[in-house]
């Protein structure tokens, strides 16, 4: 349990119409999923018809029973591990350094520049290009590579509240949710089709599948080992 919240199901990977492994441990339900696009925790009593369905003694342990403050915490659990994901590579491209502040500045300001370049063409794919060695110079291609898929899931943060709110059955004007509704649109044309297509403009075919195959099986592994991980970890536990 989270703060006396009961935890129902934990998702490494994404499930969706099938999963890898499914495996039930002391009520809990871990899987292992198929879509290498993140992972989840689902709460007892999430939504306000499963909360309302429990039983007087469940339903203390439900997520919807808990203070605001605890709700809106658990929520906010990944972007706190995404943050720390970031600060971790921020000292590996600091090389251990005090520079940690500095260099946040500076990939911040890269994927501003980045984006303008998309979006309004401010300057050549040349002098873009001659941007990014600069700031790739004595730093690991891979660190910098995570640290703007890090900015991208902290950007990816105001679509599920979006989402849910657009879900949800409380009454809404029209033009709230017609708002709503475009700034979603918005964050899948860049998240989707902008932003992608800029990227793999810059290699050939042939370097995008490796890269992508490579990526792939590198979140696969991830996932796999971080399964395996949980699952004998709480196996050990329980048997303790």
């Amino acid at each position: 349990m989270i703060w006396e919240i009961r935890i129902e199901e934990v998702t490494i990977l994404t499930n969706s119409w099938f999963s890898l492994v499914d495996k039930k441990i002391n009520g809990i339900k871990y899987i292992l999923g198929w879509l290498p696009f993140g992972s989840s925790v689902r709460p007892l009593g999430m939504l306000e018809e499963d909360a309302a369905r429990l039983p007087e003694e469940e339903y203390r342990y439900a997520f919807l029973s808990k203070e605001r403050y605890k709700q809106r915490l658990f929520r906010f659990t990944p972007k706190i591990v995404w943050a720390f994901v970031m600060i971790i590579s921020l000292y590996a491209v600091s090389k251990g350094s005090s520079n940690i502040f500095s260099n946040f500045i500076e990939i911040e300001k890269y994927s501003y520049i980045a984006l303008k370049t998309m979006i309004i063409h401010d300057i050549s794919r040349a002098q873009f290009l001659a941007l990014t060695h600069q700031i790739l110079l004595g730093k690991s291609k891979v660190v910098f590579a995570l640290l703007l898929i890090v900015n991208l899931q902290l950007l990816l943060y105001p679509i599920n509240p979006i989402l849910l709110w657009i879900a949800s059955e409380n009454k809404k004007h029209g033009w709230q949710k017609f708002t709503a509704i475009i700034v979603f649109m918005i964050f899948l044309y860049l998240f989707l089709w902008l932003i992608p297509s800029f990227v793999f403009s810059f290699f050939h075919w042939e370097s995008i599948i490796k890269y992508m195959i490579s990526a792939f099986l590198g979140i696969y592994s991830v996932g796999l080992t971080a399964f395996i991980l949980i699952v004998f970890l709480v196996g050990k536990r329980i048997s303790v």
